[in-house]
């Protein structure tokens, strides 16, 4: 796996983020077919998963689905963000895969970016933003 390693003034370096799920399986079934990303397996365990993009050719791992309470005070919530080239597309295709809106579509005072939130099966939210 490519390894990403750019410090801050504190040598503070990027690793990963940990999205903390109930269900490992449910929320696989749910980032894989709702919003398409590809995930593999992050250990032999099979205990996570990383959610790859494709970079240059390469896998990169940007987030992992780790076992856990979501949101129970010692893993915390995450909150997620995409980009997409229609949001009032994938603001219907979500709709018809019965995914929660929680913000339908606005735009967000000073960006002037338009976005939306929508949740995970673990209520983690998810920005979905078009520029």
């Amino acid at each position: 796996m490519l390894q990403v390693h750019h410090a801050n003034h504190r040598n503070i370096y990027y690793s990963g983020i940990r999205v903390y799920v109930t269900d490992l399986e449910r929320s696989h079934r749910w980032y894989s077919s709702v919003l398409g990303l590809k995930m593999i397996l992050a250990d032999d365990e099979q205990s996570s998963l990383h959610v790859v993009e494709y970079l240059q050719g390469q896998e990169v791992p940007i987030f992992w689905l780790v076992p856990g309470l979501a949101g129970d005070g010692h893993h915390g919530t995450v909150s997620l963000t995409f980009q997409v080239a229609d949001l009032e597309q994938t603001i219907k295709e979500l709709e018809v895969a019965e995914v929660r809106i929680v913000r339908e579509p606005s735009i967000e005072p000073g960006s002037g970016m338009r976005s939306a939130t929508i949740l995970d099966p673990d209520g983690h939210g998810i920005l979905i933003y078009q520029s």
